[in-house]
């Protein structure tokens, strides 16, 4: 029996081994791919693309992660919003990164999570804001966060390039992100782009 038992414990810390060395694996392989983002800085490959369309294949695409963390999305996303020129992977890799931030954001959080989308227009932009009630952004590093590097989550959680790249691709369009908190508790993130022609 002690040696069952012995044995029974042995796999099961090989197990937890495996599972670590598993999931460390998988985090230096999105550090290396972000490194690799970070250093091509690929230009921009635009197409005449819908913004609001953009952000309900992101929204698809996170809608399994946003079940799991108990999070309620909405979207007001304007009616006959403009198209414009841009890239729609470079985009999509930027409303991804800044909505998975958003759900990290509120992972711990008791109480209703919600997460909200917004498009518009503005003049000549095309603005998409991403909001949420989580803590927000601690008022000492609003000016650091599109930093290489620079993170708010714990060691092993994140790389410190999401936002840096993020910026660096929205730059590529001529275009502005930026962060705020918003009064009574969350933060919001705010992109602008410029609507080209076809």
């Amino acid at each position: 029996w002690h040696a069952q038992a012995g044995c029974a414990l042995g796999m099961s810390r090989h197990r937890e081994d495996i599972t670590t060395i598993f999931r460390e694996a998988e985090r230096c392989q999105k550090i290396v791919r972000n490194l690799t983002t970070f250093a091509r800085k690929h230009k921009p490959e635009k197409t005449f693309l819908g913004l609001n369309g953009l952000i309900e294949d992101c929204l698809r695409l996170q809608e399994h992660q946003l079940g799991v963390h108990n999070i309620t999305a909405t979207r007001e996303l304007a009616a006959n919003l403009p198209k414009t020129m841009a890239d729609f992977h470079q985009l999509q890799q930027v409303f991804m990164n800044l909505l998975g931030n958003s759900q990290d954001a509120m992972a711990q959080q008791s109480g209703k999570k919600r997460l909200s989308v917004k498009t518009r227009k503005i003049g000549g932009f095309l603005r998409v804001e991403i909001a949420d009630n989580g803590p927000g952004i601690p008022a000492e590093y609003l000016e650091n966060i599109f930093e290489p590097f620079f993170t708010t989550k714990e060691p092993g959680k994140g790389t410190g390039l999401g936002l840096s790249i993020s910026f660096g691709i929205i730059a590529g369009h001529g275009g502005r992100i930026w962060a705020e908190n918003i009064p009574g508790g969350g933060a919001r993130f705010s992109v602008e782009l410029p609507i080209t022609e076809a």
